[in-house]
């Protein structure tokens, strides 16, 4: 049998150790030689395929092997035929993404819609600089919400359809905490434009004013960027070392994919003068010292990132609660932790009446405050569905503080 190497919280698989080692654009010596003793040892193929790609680091391991011979020599040539039809299809669905990108910004220009593009959007051009490096499943864009009728108008006129009429999200009973619209365009699958007007994305964290960022202030402090000869906006690099943070506590970093996000965007951002003490300031006045923290932390033993320990000294308490804890094992050992972001508001929240709000709120929400519930979805969300669904969030939550793993077995 197998022995299992031991990772930053425990015993992990190979597979799962590989794909930590390749999530990076340039390989250390260290790492380099730690994938190569890995992957001669023999791996299971299909299953770090798999893995890497829900991970998002597919596209990262065909290149490292692609372009090291000598990791190439001990990798089976069907699984060389894999992995470049898998960079292929990265690069050909890469083209088709940002060539929608670039109807959109021709059209918001001509609607007079300003956008500042976020994740994938702007990360894959600038921080990334190849095609075939990192998967974008969507488009993100930031607008303002004064901008919401005339960016609608722009996408209709584009044959995009919205899930969401934009009158019921501007209509006097809507949720002002709800921040998001996504569009599609028929006969065009795998992809979405995710709009929104805010950075906080889920509804219960910004009503309770979980994260109080400034949106004057990222835009004001937003910077002019072209993509193809086409003027758009992008974020400050701190503002968007924050959101990456933030997005990536969402989803409870998973895939892994975000935390080399934060790592790469470190050292873009070093490039571009970002200081240490104003990404403090905000961080602590935006309320993000915490997913900052797990940010900074989970990136540097996870996939090694070259990120100072202390640059939040003071700010964090390095006392962590018993939800903190389960959630940092949970991404550590690759368990399944959908739904673990909820451990952290938890913990931030002061007070036993915000902590039962956001449980209600998240479990219990107006089918409206639903991520990406649509027309016909609101419709027929009555009692029954909503209380089901309730349900299934709380078997999720139970599911994190167990811990739940991976459908990757030990050898």
């Amino acid at each position: 049998m197998r022995r299992l190497p031991s990772g930053p919280a425990g015993p992990i698989a190979p597979e799962e150790e590989a794909l930590r080692l390749v999530a990076r654009i340039t390989l250390s010596a260290g790492r380099r030689e730690a994938l190569h003793k890995i992957l001669a040892a023999g791996v299971r193929w299909d299953q770090l395929i798999t893995r890497s790609r829900d991970a998002g680091v597919l596209p990262l391991l065909a290149h490292h092997i692609r372009s090291d011979g000598r990791l190439r020599a001990v990798v089976p040539l069907r699984v060389l035929a894999r992995l470049e039809e898998s960079r292929l299809q990265t690069v050909a669905r890469n083209l088709v993404l940002f060539r929608v990108l670039e109807e959109v910004l021709d059209a918001f220009s001509s609607g007079g819609v300003q956008a500042i593009l976020l994740k994938g959007a702007f990360l894959i051009p600038e921080v990334y600089r190849r095609f075939d490096l990192r998967t974008a499943s969507d488009l993100d864009l930031l607008i303002r919400k004064d901008d919401l009728v005339r960016m609608d108008a722009a996408l209709q006129g584009l044959g995009f359809v919205a899930h969401r009429d934009v009158r019921r999200i501007l209509g006097p009973e809507s949720d002002p905490s709800i921040a998001t619209a996504f569009y599609h365009r028929p006969g065009e699958k795998g992809y979405s434009l995710d709009i929104r007007w805010h950075l906080v994305e889920i509804p219960a964290c910004q009503s309770l004013g979980l994260f109080p960022i400034d949106m004057k202030k990222i835009w004001a402090e937003s910077e002019t960027w072209e993509y193809e000869g086409r003027r758009a906006r992008c974020l400050s690099p701190r503002h968007h070392l924050l959101y990456l943070a933030l997005h990536g506590l969402k989803h409870a970093f998973d895939p892994i994919l975000f935390l080399t996000d934060v790592a790469e965007f470190w050292e873009w951002a070093q490039t571009r003068g970002m200081g240490v003490g104003a990404l403090r300031e905000e961080a602590a006045a935006f309320g993000l010292v915490k997913p900052l923290d797990l940010a900074f932390s989970l990136s540097r033993r996870l996939v090694g990132a070259e990120i100072p320990a202390g640059i939040l000294d003071g700010l964090v308490s390095p006392r962590n609660s018993p939800w903190e804890r389960s959630f940092v094992r949970s991404v550590l050992r690759a368990r399944q932790a959908r739904g673990a972001a909820y451990l952290i508001y938890l913990a931030l929240l002061e007070g036993i009446r915000p902590k039962l709000s956001l449980v209600g709120r998240t479990f219990f929400a107006p089918p409206e405050a639903i991520f990406g519930a649509n027309e016909a979805t609101i419709e027929k969300m009555g009692i029954v569905p909503r209380v089901l669904r309730a349900l299934k969030g709380v078997s999720m939550t139970l599911d994190v503080a167990r811990g739940v793993r991976r459908k990757i077995p030990a050898p």
